[in-house]
């Protein structure tokens, strides 16, 4: 027996047709029966980012500062386990850059925060492993958001001199990234 799925708005499911085989995503608000030929299709996650999507899209150890960064956009409804058959999103944090790659088409789209991703039934996330801690430790840091700043790093820099003297030195500097978005434009003359 089919009944109606309510659907709030940003809320959506994931719909296979098993005539076509062709899947896609209904969004609210509304709510949605299924037809004769629908099932609703559970979208299938990365491990990696299953566990990002309810860390607020970031993982590593409590000594990395940029951890509280994550904590506004934890979802209260991955914390239990996700839905499969519900539409996945993700509040991209303000200043940050997330890929989401479109496996069907092979293409990338860029969201920039503060925005609400919605995942296409064909689309996932780019997962990031980044240095962080200090000194910098490789890969201590997954995430699904480039931070783009205005930031602070700093790193500590263990060096030897010729007559094998060590040093430890520690280095803080700024970071900001300018995003440049280029525009072509072709001009046909008939």
């Amino acid at each position: 027996m089919r009944s109606k799925i309510p659907l709030s708005k940003n809320e959506g499911i994931y719909i296979q047709d098993f005539q076509t085989g062709k899947v896609r995503a209904e969004m609210g608000p509304q709510s949605y029966m299924l037809s004769e030929v629908e099932e609703l299709w559970e979208k299938s996650l990365p491990d990696i980012t299953e566990e990002l999507l309810k860390n607020g899209g970031g993982l590593g150890t409590g000594d990395i500062r940029k951890m509280a960064y994550f904590e506004q956009s934890i979802d209260p409804q991955n914390l239990s386990g996700r839905d499969k058959t519900r539409v996945v999103t993700y509040r991209c944090p303000c200043n940050t850059a997330v890929q989401v790659y479109n496996y069907l088409e092979k293409t990338a789209r860029v969201v920039f925060g503060p925005d609400l991703i919605i995942l296409g039934p064909h689309e996932n996330f780019n997962v990031l492993s980044l240095s962080a801690g200090k000194p910098k430790r490789s890969n201590s840091l997954k995430t699904l958001c480039l931070m783009l700043g205005p930031d602070f790093i700093t790193d500590i820099l263990e060096v030897e001199t010729s007559d094998h003297a060590r040093l430890r030195i520690q280095v803080a500097f700024n970071n900001h990234f300018e995003v440049v978005i280029l525009m072509l434009a072709i001009t046909v003359y008939i």
